[in-house]
């Protein structure tokens, strides 16, 4: 699934992982070997879905009874539930609670909320939800059709989801494999959740506790202690010419799948830097960007969660921006080939689900 990069929602693309309490409550059981003791799942229901050139993927629900409204499917969408001003306002339901949305390059935003409402599929009802509505300013992204609002982590964490872009269809199953005792949490990405579930699962044959393993439980909490703290520094590499060129100046983006209008760095020091974006609604973010292989941590990401940023020069006039949205799950690489007045972009995210390329140029004084 695909959204506007710097919106930073993601792909539909899950790791899975699987934990089972034994009976008695007392531990997880976990294995990989790959016999098959047949553990399977129950399917909810295959709820047909649009796959959009770009990637996108649509899905059809009802809010409360309504007819039919178009959503877009996000597994990183942390609101869970969106909808968008105008179809909040043509369902005429009372709007209630305030709130703040936002996103990389977006800024924050106020919203409100929609609760106690009903989220209806084909032989699935989710009841009592809460949707966040987006303020009349924050549209969807372009189509040739309607879009109501976008559905993301409440679907999620309810159930399993798998992602069948063969025969366009979204399956739902539930969490739980009773036989074992087993309950599946997805987290994750890089891959279809289709393409690990039928690996994983076979490989859960033990109903019983794993043997006390007291040097890999303190191995754990040595790698969980470690994970707390920053990478270790490196000595920055003398700025290049083109660095000192560039610094502080704007460039001018054509038009682009991420909405950037502007994009300026200054190279104030040789081991940080200041990255400044501005979109098409004019929404600006100023980020610190490490240059000696820290990344800079900095607040107000989306949803108000942090950003993490570094870069360094990997040619004289190539400049990489290392864009890690932390809690998001998003890790983008922004390309920045500099030639005289000139720039050419070339954007990757982790999961590889975006590639964009285009071009600027110097902003006039």
């Amino acid at each position: 699934m695909k959204v506007l990069p710097f919106s930073f929602m993601r792909r539909a693309a899950i790791a899975l992982i699987a934990l089972t309490c034994c009976p008695d409550g007392q531990g997880l059981v976990a294995s990989v070997a790959a016999q098959n003791p047949a553990v399977t799942q129950a399917k909810v229901a295959s709820i047909p879905v649009e796959i959009t050139g770009d990637n996108y993927i649509l899905i059809k629900a009802r809010v409360n009874g309504s007819g039919p409204l178009t959503f877009i499917l996000d597994s990183g969408g942390g609101s869970g539930l969106v909808l968008y001003f105008k179809a909040a306002q043509a369902l005429g339901l009372k709007l209630q609670g305030k709130g703040k949305g936002g996103g990389a390059g977006q800024g924050t935003f106020d919203t409100t909320s929609m609760k106690g409402v009903s989220l209806n599929f084909p032989r699935v009802e989710m009841s009592n939800q809460t949707f966040v509505v987006f303020p009349p300013e924050r549209t969807p992204p372009a189509f040739d059709r309607v879009v109501d609002g976008v559905i993301g982590y409440t679907l999620f964490s309810r159930y399993v989801v798998e992602v069948d872009y063969q025969a366009r269809v979204v399956n739902l199953y539930e969490p739980v494999v009773p036989s074992k005792n087993l309950v599946v949490v997805m987290t994750g990405g890089g891959f279809e959740p289709g393409d690990v579930r039928p690996l994983l699962l076979p490989a859960f044959k033990s109903d019983q506790p794993l043997p006390e393993n007291r040097a890999r439980v303190a191995r754990l909490a040595a790698a969980l202690e470690a994970a707390t703290k920053p990478p270790p520094s490196n000595s920055a590499p003398p700025l290049p010419e083109t660095a000192r060129t560039v610094s502080g100046k704007s460039y001018l983006f054509e038009a682009n799948a991420l909405g950037l209008r502007k994009l300026s760095l200054t190279f104030a020091s040789p081991t940080e830097a200041a990255l400044r974006l501005t979109f098409m609604d004019n929404h600006a973010e100023v980020r610190p960007v490490g240059l000696d292989g820290v990344p800079r941590i900095s607040p107000n990401g989306r949803y108000g969660l942090p950003a993490a940023v570094k870069g360094w020069w990997e040619g004289p006039q190539t400049f990489v921006l290392d864009y890690d949205e932390i809690g998001n799950v998003n890790h983008y690489q922004i390309r920045l080939k500099f030639n005289a007045e000139h720039v050419s972009v070339e954007v990757t995210e982790r999961t590889h689900d975006v590639e964009a390329k285009f071009a600027g140029k110097l902003e006039s004084e």
